[in-house]
Protein backbone atom coordinates (compact mmCIF):
# COMPACT_ATOMS: atom_id res chain seq x y z
CA UNK A 1 0.00 0.00 0.00
CA UNK A 2 1.58 3.31 -1.03
CA UNK A 3 1.73 6.29 1.62
CA UNK A 4 0.50 4.22 4.28
CA UNK A 5 1.70 6.91 6.95
CA UNK A 6 -1.34 9.66 5.40
CA UNK A 7 -4.62 9.98 6.89
CA UNK A 8 -7.56 8.17 5.59
CA UNK A 9 -10.99 9.15 6.30
CA UNK A 10 -10.49 10.62 9.54
CA UNK A 11 -10.43 14.10 8.27
CA UNK A 12 -13.11 13.47 5.79
CA UNK A 13 -15.63 12.21 8.71
CA UNK A 14 -15.12 15.00 11.32
CA UNK A 15 -14.55 18.16 9.11
CA UNK A 16 -14.84 19.11 5.68
CA UNK A 17 -13.98 21.25 2.94
CA UNK A 18 -11.32 18.84 1.51
CA UNK A 19 -11.33 16.02 -0.17
CA UNK A 20 -8.91 12.98 0.59
CA UNK A 21 -7.82 10.67 -2.58
CA UNK A 22 -7.37 6.84 -2.32
CA UNK A 23 -3.38 7.62 -1.70
CA UNK A 24 -3.94 10.14 1.37
CA UNK A 25 -3.51 13.40 -0.88
CA UNK A 26 -5.98 15.78 0.01
CA UNK A 27 -7.24 18.53 -2.13
CA UNK A 28 -8.73 21.94 -1.21
CA UNK A 29 -12.60 20.90 -2.44
CA UNK A 30 -14.40 24.48 -1.14
CA UNK A 31 -16.57 25.43 1.30
CA UNK A 32 -19.11 22.79 2.02
CA UNK A 33 -17.56 19.81 -0.13
CA UNK A 34 -18.09 17.46 2.49
CA UNK A 35 -21.06 17.65 4.71
CA UNK A 36 -20.10 18.36 8.65
CA UNK A 37 -21.61 14.78 10.31
CA UNK A 38 -22.78 16.47 13.45
CA UNK A 39 -25.03 14.03 14.77
CA UNK A 40 -22.94 10.90 12.94
CA UNK A 41 -19.23 12.16 14.26
CA UNK A 42 -18.87 8.91 16.96
CA UNK A 43 -19.53 6.08 14.81
CA UNK A 44 -17.57 7.90 11.61
CA UNK A 45 -14.96 8.17 13.68
CA UNK A 46 -14.89 4.82 14.85
CA UNK A 47 -14.71 3.90 11.44
CA UNK A 48 -12.06 6.10 10.42
CA UNK A 49 -10.24 4.89 13.50
CA UNK A 50 -9.91 1.74 12.76
CA UNK A 51 -8.55 2.28 9.18
CA UNK A 52 -5.91 4.34 11.16
CA UNK A 53 -5.22 1.70 13.18
CA UNK A 54 -4.83 -0.76 10.64
CA UNK A 55 -2.35 0.89 8.44
CA UNK A 56 -0.54 2.94 11.77
CA UNK A 57 3.10 1.04 12.32
CA UNK A 58 4.83 1.75 15.86
CA UNK A 59 7.96 3.80 16.24
CA UNK A 60 7.40 6.25 13.94
CA UNK A 61 8.64 9.87 14.19
CA UNK A 62 6.62 12.95 12.19
CA UNK A 63 8.33 16.15 11.91
CA UNK A 64 5.57 18.74 10.31
CA UNK A 65 3.07 21.97 10.74
CA UNK A 66 0.35 21.62 13.24
CA UNK A 67 -3.02 22.09 11.82
CA UNK A 68 -6.44 23.12 13.31
CA UNK A 69 -6.89 21.51 16.93
CA UNK A 70 -9.85 18.59 16.75
CA UNK A 71 -11.39 18.77 20.25
CA UNK A 72 -12.86 15.27 20.66
CA UNK A 73 -15.40 14.15 23.49
CA UNK A 74 -15.18 11.25 26.39
CA UNK A 75 -17.29 9.25 23.58
CA UNK A 76 -15.27 9.52 21.01
CA UNK A 77 -12.29 9.11 22.30
CA UNK A 78 -13.04 5.93 23.92
CA UNK A 79 -13.86 5.08 20.39
CA UNK A 80 -10.45 5.54 19.30
CA UNK A 81 -8.80 4.11 22.26
CA UNK A 82 -10.63 0.96 21.04
CA UNK A 83 -9.37 0.64 17.67
CA UNK A 84 -5.97 0.73 18.59
CA UNK A 85 -5.37 0.00 21.47
CA UNK A 86 -4.47 -3.84 22.73
CA UNK A 87 -4.22 -3.02 26.51
CA UNK A 88 -4.81 0.06 28.70
CA UNK A 89 -7.92 1.90 30.11
CA UNK A 90 -9.72 3.35 27.69
CA UNK A 91 -11.72 5.94 30.37
CA UNK A 92 -8.00 6.61 31.41
CA UNK A 93 -7.06 7.26 27.86
CA UNK A 94 -9.98 9.39 27.41
CA UNK A 95 -9.21 11.44 30.46
CA UNK A 96 -6.05 12.17 29.34
CA UNK A 97 -5.98 13.17 25.95
CA UNK A 98 -8.17 16.22 24.03
CA UNK A 99 -8.46 15.73 20.48
CA UNK A 100 -6.22 15.35 17.34
CA UNK A 101 -4.21 17.48 14.63
CA UNK A 102 -3.48 16.96 11.44
CA UNK A 103 0.24 16.93 11.16
CA UNK A 104 1.19 18.14 7.46
CA UNK A 105 4.57 16.82 6.01
CA UNK A 106 4.04 18.47 2.87
CA UNK A 107 1.98 21.12 1.66
CA UNK A 108 0.99 22.96 -1.51
CA UNK A 109 0.09 26.29 -1.89
CA UNK A 110 -2.88 24.60 0.26
CA UNK A 111 -4.05 22.54 -2.59
CA UNK A 112 -2.17 19.70 -2.30
CA UNK A 113 -1.07 18.29 1.04
CA UNK A 114 0.28 15.29 2.70
CA UNK A 115 -0.53 14.74 6.40
CA UNK A 116 -1.00 12.75 9.51
CA UNK A 117 -3.40 13.08 12.01
CA UNK A 118 -1.98 12.80 15.93
CA UNK A 119 -3.70 12.51 19.20
CA UNK A 120 -2.97 15.87 21.38
CA UNK A 121 -2.90 15.08 24.86
CA UNK A 122 -5.01 17.50 27.00
CA UNK A 123 -2.11 19.21 29.00
CA UNK A 124 -0.19 20.09 25.52
CA UNK A 125 -3.54 21.26 24.09
CA UNK A 126 -3.15 25.36 25.25
CA UNK A 127 0.63 25.32 24.84
CA UNK A 128 0.38 24.42 20.98
CA UNK A 129 0.00 27.08 18.60
CA UNK A 130 -2.40 25.28 16.18
CA UNK A 131 -4.01 26.94 13.14
CA UNK A 132 -7.19 28.41 13.50
CA UNK A 133 -10.22 25.97 12.38
CA UNK A 134 -11.02 28.87 9.12
CA UNK A 135 -7.23 30.03 7.88
CA UNK A 136 -6.38 25.97 7.77
CA UNK A 137 -9.32 25.65 5.66
CA UNK A 138 -6.99 27.53 3.04
CA UNK A 139 -3.70 25.70 3.94
CA UNK A 140 -2.46 27.84 6.99
CA UNK A 141 -0.39 25.78 9.79
CA UNK A 142 1.01 26.67 12.90
CA UNK A 143 4.29 25.78 14.84
CA UNK A 144 6.54 22.92 14.10
CA UNK A 145 6.05 19.93 16.36
CA UNK A 146 7.12 16.49 16.56
CA UNK A 147 4.96 13.63 16.99
CA UNK A 148 5.91 9.48 18.05
CA UNK A 149 3.68 6.81 17.38
CA UNK A 150 3.42 4.47 20.60
CA UNK A 151 3.13 0.50 20.80
CA UNK A 152 -0.19 0.47 19.60
CA UNK A 153 0.89 2.61 16.43
CA UNK A 154 -0.75 5.64 17.68
CA UNK A 155 0.73 8.85 16.71
CA UNK A 156 0.90 11.37 19.83
CA UNK A 157 1.74 14.67 19.30
CA UNK A 158 4.87 15.14 21.18
CA UNK A 159 6.78 18.49 21.39
CA UNK A 160 6.69 21.81 19.99
CA UNK A 161 9.73 22.66 17.74
CA UNK A 162 9.19 25.89 16.48
CA UNK A 163 6.70 28.68 17.55
CA UNK A 164 4.95 29.57 13.92
CA UNK A 165 4.70 32.88 15.31
CA UNK A 166 8.08 33.90 16.76
CA UNK A 167 10.10 36.19 14.15
CA UNK A 168 13.16 33.69 13.53
CA UNK A 169 10.29 30.94 12.59
CA UNK A 170 12.40 30.24 9.30
CA UNK A 171 15.83 29.97 10.95
CA UNK A 172 14.42 27.52 13.26
CA UNK A 173 12.60 25.22 11.10
CA UNK A 174 15.87 24.98 9.10
CA UNK A 175 17.59 23.22 11.62
CA UNK A 176 14.69 20.48 10.87
CA UNK A 177 13.40 18.01 8.15
CA UNK A 178 9.47 17.59 7.86
CA UNK A 179 8.48 14.04 6.98
CA UNK A 180 8.30 10.65 8.86
CA UNK A 181 11.61 8.79 10.59
CA UNK A 182 11.85 5.57 12.51
CA UNK A 183 13.52 5.52 15.83
CA UNK A 184 17.27 5.49 14.91
CA UNK A 185 16.22 8.33 12.50
CA UNK A 186 16.32 7.18 9.50
CA UNK A 187 13.96 9.19 7.10
CA UNK A 188 11.04 6.42 5.55
CA UNK A 189 9.11 6.10 2.24
CA UNK A 190 5.48 5.73 1.02
CA UNK A 191 5.92 2.29 3.09
CA UNK A 192 7.35 2.80 6.18
CA UNK A 193 10.41 1.90 5.01
CA UNK A 194 14.11 3.39 5.19
CA UNK A 195 14.70 5.24 2.42
CA UNK A 196 18.17 4.28 0.40
CA UNK A 197 19.24 7.65 0.63
CA UNK A 198 17.08 9.34 2.74
CA UNK A 199 18.28 12.01 5.46
CA UNK A 200 18.62 11.17 9.17
CA UNK A 201 17.45 13.23 12.37
CA UNK A 202 18.44 13.06 16.23
CA UNK A 203 15.54 10.62 17.15
CA UNK A 204 15.94 12.48 20.98
CA UNK A 205 15.34 16.15 19.53
CA UNK A 206 13.78 15.31 15.96
CA UNK A 207 17.32 17.89 14.45
CA UNK A 208 18.25 16.92 10.99
CA UNK A 209 21.87 15.56 11.09
CA UNK A 210 24.55 16.61 8.71
CA UNK A 211 24.76 14.14 5.72
CA UNK A 212 27.28 11.31 6.82
CA UNK A 213 26.60 12.09 10.63
CA UNK A 214 26.84 9.66 13.53
CA UNK A 215 25.36 6.11 12.18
Amino acid sequence: MQIRYIVPAIALALSGCSVTTGNGIRFFAGEGATPRPEHSAPPKLEQAAKEWARIAAPGVLVVGDAGAMNTLDGKQLRAMHKAFATGGNADDFAARMGGWVNIETFGLAGFVKLERPAVVRLADAESVGFASPGAALFGATGDLVAARSDADGMLVLDKVLCREKVDDFKTCAARYVRGHFNQAGLELDGDLLPKPSGRRIDPASYALLPQGGAQ
